[in-house]
């Protein structure tokens, strides 16, 4: 009769022996060393945290399936058949397990993000394409159920995962900069909060400001102002001078702009050029295709690539922003 010592102890070894085989079924070692992810051929998030995972598996499952042998072996000792009882420790070998495993993937991929990180920024010279790693990290771990929480940036994101030291101090004042210039908006709501360097008259919203520098009751308005406020759509249904082609007004440059993105499946914004300001993200470019896209049903992203104000620009006073918000 087979004793409750050997029972539990192929149970453990089951445990052991499962793990490592899910760390090995996807080949994270092979593919990290050289596939995709690796240094030598280019960067992948997922990659990564996939490795990670597969990793802290197999090395958890490892010493699981030794303490099941080793289990095993005391067995030999015994002269009676044990107990049921064996069990429980058989649960808890597979819980503890489990919890190592996740704690170390956690460790592993924070080990292997830390050597990303300079790798990365050496190669990269432009501020959208820093911020790659913290993107793409963040990316990876929703992907595997890490998910973001609401109102919470991808550089806090990492600070949840890995704690606030997850970059190297070397990199972090550079990576920090960048991160702090580039904003990827993907929904409709963020996309309505951005300010566009267009003004009416706060006293009579039906009236757009001709001379910015003159007028002293100036009221900017954003995105979202453009669609949800009937006083505003009749000051941008004038014929206004600027950037966009034509003798158009606002609004017939963003339904011309409108219809043709009409015909994309999905439609990317990247490098839009912005103000940083003390209400938010002012636009300096592709103001009429951001409105277009506000509207827009199918896909869309935009990237924006976001400085400090200049001394002298008169589009980043905060009066105009601030009757606005009233």
């Amino acid at each position: 009769m087979t004793s409750w010592w050997t029972f539990a102890s192929l149970l453990i070894e089951l445990v052991g022996a499962g793990l490592v085989a899910r760390g090995l079924s996807l080949q994270g070692p092979k593919a990290w060393v050289f596939g995709p992810g690796s240094p030598r051929w280019g960067y992948s998030a997922d990659q990564d945290v996939e490795f990670a995972g597969n990793s802290a598996d197999a090395t958890v499952g490892f010493f699981v399936f030794a303490g099941g042998i080793g289990l095993q072996a005391i067995s030999l000792t015994q002269t009676g058949n044990g107990s049921a009882l064996l069990l429980v420790v058989v649960a808890i070998t597979a819980g503890a397990a489990l919890l190592i495993a996740k704690r170390l993937t956690v460790r592993k991929e924070l080990a292997i993000f830390r050597i990303r990180i300079p790798w990365y920024l050496e190669r990269e010279r432009k501020n959208y394409s820093k911020v790659v790693p913290v993107s793409s990290q963040s990316g990876a771990l929703v992907r595997t159920g890490f998910e973001r929480n609401r109102d919470e940036s991808e550089w806090q994101h990492l600070d949840r995962r890995y704690g606030v030291d997850w970059c190297p101090s070397d990199h972090r004042q550079v990576l920090e900069a960048a991160f702090e210039s580039v904003h990827m908006i993907e929904t409709k709501e963020a996309l309505g909060e951005l300010w566009l360097p267009w003004y009416v008259h706060n006293a009579d919203p039906t009236r757009p400001v001709e001379d910015l520098r003159s007028s002293d009751d100036a009221r900017q308005l954003r995105i979202k102002d453009v669609f949800d406020d009937a006083e505003v759509r009749a000051a941008l249904a004038d014929v206004v001078g600027g950037a966009h082609k034509g003798p158009m007004s606002h609004l017939e440059r963003i339904e011309q702009i409108r219809s043709e993105q009409s015909k994309a499946a999905n439609v990317d914004l990247f490098e839009v050029p912005a103000t940083r300001t003390n209400q938010g993200l002012l636009l300096r470019d592709c103001c009429h295709r951001c409105c277009a896209l506000f509207v827009r049903e199918g896909t869309w992203r935009v990237q924006i690539d976001s400085e400090p104000p200049a001394p002298d620009d008169v589009d980043a006073r905060d009066a105009p922003r601030l009757r606005a918000l009233e």
